[in-house]
């Protein structure tokens, strides 16, 4: 029987998020994590590729207000104080468990997850990224496969939300990932995801102005869901981070540089405080 409105965020699943170097997916997927923290799901952020320390900063900027420059030079108006304050203690009380060892195998990502379960109740886990983790093969693509396998097989059994943060071939970055052969790796990849983002450089709909400080997101698999036409626009604000812009079809014109005002659309499910069980 066909899922009506089923939420990508779901125990026991994978996310795979998959964009160009440099679009900043990694921000994308922790505030995703963080905004699951936010409405009291606990997460597991294993940030192989971005220091927590940058990754906290960023957070800081967004809730703040205070752009991450200030922050890293330390020259701070008076009234910028009590905003990095605020945000402070608005981070400090979500439950976030944060690594950036670059260490993590799958096995040793299931020993620590099994023991974040049983201690802290976490819910989810969010893999920054997918190419860092360090099993070993025969061959790169054997070790991606095997890599594949055993991280879907952490979220079925241990019944947590997995997203992992991946990227997209050559022939993808040039064409804008329009299929999911787009993915960088070995097919297992796409065969083992629940779900499937593109997150890439703005894809302008009809009519819209192409802005370098938009970015598109795009579901490639949804399983139970059709897929293909619905697409987000971001914008990205304070540290880097993305808020929702709005919601568009393909298939419907817009006015040419038309603004979109996110209260006028339903967020998408991956942003909004949804939460399903299997």
């Amino acid at each position: 029987m066909k899922a009506v409105g089923r939420k990508p965020v779901v125990k026991g699943e994978e996310i795979v998020i998959a964009g160009e170097p440099g679009v900043g997916k990694s921000m994308f997927a922790a505030q995703l994590a963080k905004n699951l923290a936010a409405n009291m799901h606990p997460v597991a952020v294993y940030s192989l590729e971005m220091r927590t320390r940058a990754l906290i900063r960023r957070w800081l900027s967004e809730a703040s207000e205070v752009s991450t420059r200030k922050m890293k030079t330390g020259r701070l108006e008076d009234g910028d104080w009590p905003k990095i304050t605020n945000a402070v203690t608005q981070l400090s009380s979500l439950p976030i468990y944060l690594s950036d060892s670059t260490h993590w195998t799958t096995a040793k990502l299931r020993a620590d997850l099994m023991r974040l379960k049983s201690e802290y109740g976490i819910e989810c886990f969010l893999m920054d990224y997918f190419d860092l983790l360090k099993d070993h093969a025969e061959d790169d693509l054997t070790a991606q496969k095997n890599k594949s396998i055993a991280l879907h097989d952490i979220c079925a059994d241990l019944n947590l939300a997995g997203i992992v943060v991946h990227t997209l071939s050559k022939a993808g970055m040039r064409s804008g990932a329009s299929q999911l052969a787009d993915v960088s790796g070995n097919r297992q990849i796409i065969y083992d995801a629940d779900v499937v983002l593109y997150y890439t450089s703005h894809i302008p709909t009809k009519g819209q102005i192409e802005r370098d400080n938009y970015r598109t997101v795009r579901f490639g698999k949804f399983r139970d869901e059709p897929v293909g036409k619905k697409m987000f626009d971001l914008q990205l604000a304070a540290g880097g981070v993305p808020k929702l812009l709005s919601v568009s079809d393909l298939d419907s014109p817009v006015s040419s540089g038309t603004v979109f005002r996110p209260e006028a659309y339903e967020p998408p499910p991956f942003l909004d405080d949804s939460w399903t069980d299997r």
